[in-house]
């Protein structure tokens, strides 16, 4: 049975880590010995309102350090430029705090994948290795919001959408119909083919 922590308050930083302190066993359990990548999300490189915010990943941060030692990978993959939003957003000042490490996951490297469209016709595209890598522990860290094809953006679309190269984006985006059918056949495939893409790929990151 998966648990959900829900914590109110004003310092979003703080209860960001309380509400992950609620669940601190099971995450341990899933952690165990795998290496943990914070996915967030960034529809622009200017806007904040849209983007999540620096301090949302200082709480994760805050919590991941009192259980894990090592490098932590915060990696996303902008429909924009990744960096740019990395520096606008004051991402460069965690590097500085924490032991971690800024990815652009549009730099690669890529898994090639193939999910069927609603006409029947195969969609293939190329989405982030990183995530992908049965050695990671992804936690998914967008901001919530409105979305005008799959109604909201929450963590199943980050991961779904959010992990595909930038100048494929648009092949998912096609209406509700292959967005929706797009984001299924990916979470299956994350599912079911989790740890084939460790045995083709050996890197280290």
């Amino acid at each position: 049975m998966t648990r959900v922590s829900l914590i109110k308050g004003e310092d979003g930083r703080e209860i960001i880590r309380q509400s992950l302190e609620l669940i601190v066993d099971d995450i341990k359990q899933h952690l165990s010995s795998k290496r943990p990548v914070i996915k967030p999300n960034f529809v622009s490189p200017t806007i904040q309102l849209s983007s999540s915010h620096v301090d949302q990943m200082r709480g994760i941060l805050d919590f991941l350090t009192s259980i894990y030692h090592g490098t932590i990978i915060i990696a996303e993959a902008s429909c924009y430029d990744t960096k740019e939003a990395y520096a606008n957003f004051g991402y460069p000042d965690l590097i500085r705090e924490y032991e971690v490490r800024l990815v652009d996951l549009n730099d690669g490297p890529f898994e090639t994948v193939s999910i069927s469209g609603s006409s029947g016709k195969a969609l293939k595209f190329r989405i982030a290795g990183l995530l992908l890598d049965a050695g990671t522990y992804v936690i998914l860290a967008s901001r919530m919001k409105t979305h005008d094809t799959v109604v909201v953006s929450l963590s199943v679309k980050n991961l779904a959408m959010g992990s595909v190269f930038t100048g494929e984006k648009k092949s998912v985006h096609q209406g509700i119909k292959e967005a929706n059918r797009y984001i299924a056949g990916a979470v299956r495939m994350k599912m079911r083919d989790h740890g084939r893409y460790k045995k083709r790929h050996e890197r280290e990151w």
